[in-house]
């Protein structure tokens, strides 16, 4: 017996945080919303709240998640420049 493929859907959901407009997406599968953002994911229950107002709440999540992260790694120095071609190596 073959199986069946479902196709879920994926909507857009913005937020905005300090002036700044943040995009993911989200998908309701067998009541469960999913909310995807910078590569990364939060999962919860939809129980009887509108799926569009808790796909906005789990966003805010993640972007501040996200900022916080981004605010605290280091920068790595940047890459070395590759060598000069010509006369300015030692003979």
């Amino acid at each position: 017996m073959a199986r069946r493929e479902r196709f879920i859907a994926r909507h857009e959901v913005a937020v905005e945080q300090d002036g700044k407009r943040f995009v993911g997406s989200y998908a309701v599968d067998r009541g469960m919303i999913t909310v995807h953002f910078a590569m990364t994911s939060e999962t919860t229950q939809v129980g009887d709240s509108p799926p569009e107002a808790l796909a906005e709440l789990l966003l805010h999540e993640l972007v501040s998640k996200h900022r916080k992260d981004s605010k605290g790694q280091t920068h790595a120095a940047p890459a070395p420049s590759p060598p000069r071609r010509g006369n300015s190596g030692p003979t």
